[in-house]
Protein backbone atom coordinates (compact mmCIF):
# COMPACT_ATOMS: atom_id res chain seq x y z
CA UNK A 1 0.00 0.00 0.00
CA UNK A 2 2.84 2.29 0.31
CA UNK A 3 3.79 2.11 -3.05
CA UNK A 4 0.53 2.74 -4.29
CA UNK A 5 0.24 6.30 -2.14
CA UNK A 6 3.80 7.19 -3.50
CA UNK A 7 2.84 6.61 -6.93
CA UNK A 8 -0.71 8.26 -6.74
CA UNK A 9 1.23 11.29 -4.95
CA UNK A 10 4.05 11.51 -7.81
CA UNK A 11 0.88 10.96 -10.39
CA UNK A 12 -0.93 13.80 -8.44
CA UNK A 13 1.97 15.83 -8.44
CA UNK A 14 2.52 15.89 -12.00
CA UNK A 15 -1.20 16.55 -13.24
CA UNK A 16 -0.85 19.05 -10.91
CA UNK A 17 1.72 20.89 -13.12
CA UNK A 18 0.27 19.91 -15.98
CA UNK A 19 -2.91 21.67 -15.13
CA UNK A 20 -0.78 24.46 -14.04
CA UNK A 21 1.29 24.50 -17.54
CA UNK A 22 -2.74 24.68 -19.24
CA UNK A 23 -3.74 27.09 -16.96
CA UNK A 24 -0.47 29.28 -18.13
CA UNK A 25 -1.40 28.24 -21.89
CA UNK A 26 -5.06 29.08 -21.94
CA UNK A 27 -4.25 32.25 -20.53
CA UNK A 28 -1.67 33.40 -23.06
CA UNK A 29 -4.18 31.86 -25.73
CA UNK A 30 -6.97 33.93 -24.36
CA UNK A 31 -4.72 37.02 -24.33
CA UNK A 32 -3.55 36.64 -28.12
CA UNK A 33 -7.77 36.16 -28.89
CA UNK A 34 -8.32 39.44 -27.27
CA UNK A 35 -5.18 41.29 -28.82
CA UNK A 36 -6.61 39.92 -32.34
CA UNK A 37 -10.48 40.79 -32.10
CA UNK A 38 -9.08 43.91 -31.13
CA UNK A 39 -6.59 44.23 -34.51
CA UNK A 40 -10.06 43.14 -36.42
CA UNK A 41 -12.35 46.11 -34.75
CA UNK A 42 -9.62 48.49 -35.71
CA UNK A 43 -9.12 47.20 -38.93
CA UNK A 44 -12.59 46.81 -39.79
CA UNK A 45 -13.40 50.56 -38.68
CA UNK A 46 -10.55 51.45 -41.07
CA UNK A 47 -12.09 49.83 -43.78
CA UNK A 48 -15.86 51.21 -43.11
CA UNK A 49 -14.08 54.63 -43.29
CA UNK A 50 -12.41 53.77 -46.19
CA UNK A 51 -15.63 52.57 -48.35
CA UNK A 52 -17.56 55.65 -46.59
CA UNK A 53 -15.10 58.10 -47.05
CA UNK A 54 -12.33 57.65 -49.47
CA UNK A 55 -10.78 60.71 -49.62
CA UNK A 56 -10.30 60.75 -45.78
CA UNK A 57 -8.40 57.53 -46.66
CA UNK A 58 -6.28 58.47 -49.17
CA UNK A 59 -5.17 61.70 -47.47
CA UNK A 60 -4.23 59.64 -44.34
CA UNK A 61 -2.30 56.85 -46.53
CA UNK A 62 -0.74 59.97 -48.56
CA UNK A 63 0.02 61.76 -45.09
CA UNK A 64 1.51 58.53 -43.65
CA UNK A 65 3.71 58.13 -47.14
CA UNK A 66 5.27 61.52 -47.11
CA UNK A 67 6.03 61.56 -43.23
CA UNK A 68 7.79 58.64 -43.57
CA UNK A 69 10.03 59.86 -46.86
CA UNK A 70 10.59 62.59 -44.64
CA UNK A 71 11.76 60.91 -41.82
CA UNK A 72 13.90 58.20 -44.17
CA UNK A 73 15.68 61.64 -45.96
CA UNK A 74 16.45 62.72 -42.56
CA UNK A 75 17.69 59.73 -41.16
CA UNK A 76 19.51 59.56 -44.53
CA UNK A 77 21.09 62.76 -44.17
CA UNK A 78 22.00 62.24 -41.09
CA UNK A 79 23.72 58.82 -41.39
CA UNK A 80 25.82 60.91 -44.37
CA UNK A 81 26.68 63.79 -41.55
CA UNK A 82 27.63 60.97 -38.93
CA UNK A 83 29.87 59.13 -41.56
CA UNK A 84 31.68 62.19 -42.92
CA UNK A 85 32.33 63.27 -39.21
CA UNK A 86 33.30 59.57 -38.11
CA UNK A 87 35.86 59.87 -41.30
CA UNK A 88 37.09 63.26 -40.44
CA UNK A 89 38.20 61.49 -36.95
CA UNK A 90 40.08 58.23 -38.35
CA UNK A 91 41.84 60.91 -40.94
CA UNK A 92 43.23 62.60 -38.09
CA UNK A 93 43.96 59.68 -35.99
CA UNK A 94 45.58 57.99 -39.03
CA UNK A 95 47.69 61.67 -39.19
CA UNK A 96 48.61 61.73 -35.95
CA UNK A 97 49.92 58.23 -34.89
CA UNK A 98 51.76 58.17 -38.37
CA UNK A 99 53.06 61.65 -37.18
CA UNK A 100 54.84 60.39 -33.60
CA UNK A 101 55.92 56.93 -35.54
CA UNK A 102 57.77 58.70 -37.95
CA UNK A 103 59.64 61.00 -35.06
CA UNK A 104 59.73 57.86 -33.44
CA UNK A 105 61.93 56.46 -36.28
CA UNK A 106 63.94 60.10 -37.11
CA UNK A 107 62.40 60.95 -40.07
CA UNK A 108 60.96 64.02 -41.25
CA UNK A 109 57.27 64.36 -41.51
CA UNK A 110 55.31 66.02 -44.90
CA UNK A 111 54.83 69.38 -42.94
CA UNK A 112 58.53 69.10 -41.58
CA UNK A 113 59.93 68.90 -45.38
CA UNK A 114 57.67 71.59 -46.26
CA UNK A 115 58.66 74.31 -43.80
CA UNK A 116 62.23 73.51 -44.89
CA UNK A 117 61.17 73.96 -48.37
CA UNK A 118 59.75 77.33 -47.56
CA UNK A 119 62.60 78.11 -45.48
CA UNK A 120 65.37 77.50 -48.87
CA UNK A 121 62.59 79.71 -51.05
CA UNK A 122 63.08 82.84 -48.74
CA UNK A 123 66.48 82.67 -48.65
CA UNK A 124 66.91 82.11 -52.29
CA UNK A 125 64.17 85.27 -52.48
CA UNK A 126 66.25 86.93 -49.99
CA UNK A 127 69.66 86.11 -51.94
CA UNK A 128 68.19 87.23 -55.28
CA UNK A 129 67.04 90.80 -54.06
CA UNK A 130 70.34 92.66 -53.08
CA UNK A 131 71.95 90.64 -56.56
CA UNK A 132 69.07 92.91 -58.58
CA UNK A 133 69.73 96.15 -57.11
CA UNK A 134 73.30 96.92 -57.93
CA UNK A 135 72.61 96.11 -61.72
CA UNK A 136 70.22 98.90 -61.68
CA UNK A 137 73.22 101.31 -61.40
CA UNK A 138 74.63 103.20 -64.26
CA UNK A 139 77.48 101.83 -65.50
CA UNK A 140 79.87 104.20 -64.83
CA UNK A 141 78.98 103.66 -61.19
CA UNK A 142 79.48 99.73 -61.86
CA UNK A 143 83.07 100.89 -63.70
CA UNK A 144 84.64 102.74 -60.70
CA UNK A 145 84.48 99.52 -58.16
CA UNK A 146 85.97 97.01 -61.25
CA UNK A 147 88.61 99.40 -61.51
CA UNK A 148 89.80 99.73 -57.92
CA UNK A 149 90.00 95.54 -57.80
CA UNK A 150 92.24 95.74 -60.85
CA UNK A 151 94.69 97.62 -59.30
CA UNK A 152 94.66 95.29 -56.53
CA UNK A 153 97.47 92.62 -56.95
CA UNK A 154 94.98 89.14 -56.08
CA UNK A 155 95.37 85.79 -56.38
CA UNK A 156 92.85 85.30 -59.33
CA UNK A 157 92.78 87.79 -62.04
CA UNK A 158 88.82 89.29 -62.30
CA UNK A 159 87.73 90.24 -66.02
CA UNK A 160 86.54 93.63 -66.40
CA UNK A 161 83.12 92.18 -67.23
CA UNK A 162 82.08 90.50 -64.18
CA UNK A 163 79.15 92.31 -62.55
CA UNK A 164 80.51 94.02 -59.42
CA UNK A 165 77.41 93.15 -57.30
CA UNK A 166 77.97 89.50 -58.01
CA UNK A 167 80.96 89.48 -56.28
CA UNK A 168 80.00 91.85 -53.27
CA UNK A 169 77.35 89.59 -52.03
CA UNK A 170 79.97 86.39 -51.47
CA UNK A 171 82.47 88.39 -49.52
CA UNK A 172 79.07 89.53 -47.25
CA UNK A 173 78.56 86.41 -46.79
CA UNK A 174 82.20 84.98 -45.96
CA UNK A 175 82.48 88.22 -43.16
CA UNK A 176 78.87 87.31 -41.22
CA UNK A 177 77.53 83.98 -40.95
CA UNK A 178 74.04 83.16 -41.43
CA UNK A 179 71.96 82.77 -38.80
CA UNK A 180 68.93 79.96 -39.71
CA UNK A 181 65.48 81.64 -39.55
CA UNK A 182 63.06 80.92 -36.99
Amino acid sequence: MAKSRKKTEGRKAELEKAARQAGRIAARAEKATRDAVERTKETSSMLIDFLIHPSHAAAALGKAVSAGQKQLTSGANEAVAVEKELRSRLDTLIDERLTAVLHGLGLPTGTDLQVLVDRVNALEAAEEKPARKPAAKPAKAAAKPAAKRAAKPAAKSVPATAKPAAKAAPKRAAKKPATPAK
